[in-house]
């Protein structure tokens, strides 16, 4: 056996019960990273495991998560549950997921965010500030940029 497959059969198993479909996941690797990057498409939105669009049941295996991650989406675990934008294998791991049929290519996501401020020019203009979580998926280089800003028009 070669050395580069003798590697890949260290590596985790994660295995989607519906399809059959098996993949490796790379140490410390998340599960929806890996499934991504083989373009296995599931469902998944906020990447930050506070939507919970990403959320499988286990059936068999477990899943471990950083200590960053949502209390939420790790006591999952507990429940046979697991937030696949945040699981990390612990071994081989079996799914119960529904797989999108494609890419989600122009989806619309929701993305949590806080409103900052809602500033009124006109009365047919309001222009809303959006403050991103910590752990969102858009990282800010600075301060400044942290804050997404929205211009509502009535046409």
């Amino acid at each position: 056996m070669s050395s580069a497959a003798m590697s890949l059969a260290r590596l985790p198993l994660v295995t989607l019960s519906r399809t059959g479909k098996s993949f490796p996941v790379n140490q410390g690797e998340v599960i929806l990273d890996a499934a991504l990057r083989q373009e296995i498409w599931l469902p998944h939105a906020c990447r930050g495991g506070t939507c919970g669009s990403c959320k499988a049941t286990i059936v068999a295996g477990s899943v471990t998560y950083d200590e960053g991650a949502p209390l939420r989406t790790r006591q999952a675990a507990l429940r046979s549950e697991a937030y696949l934008c945040c699981a990390k294998a612990v071994g081989d791991v079996t799914f119960d997921v529904a797989e999108l049929p494609a890419r989600p290519i122009g989806a619309m996501y929701r993305r949590p965010a806080r409103i900052a401020s809602i500033a009124k020019p006109s009365r047919d203009v309001a222009i809303v500030t959006l403050k991103p979580p910590p752990n969102a998926a858009i990282q800010p280089s600075n301060e400044s940029s942290a804050l997404l800003t929205l211009c509502i028009c009535r046409i």
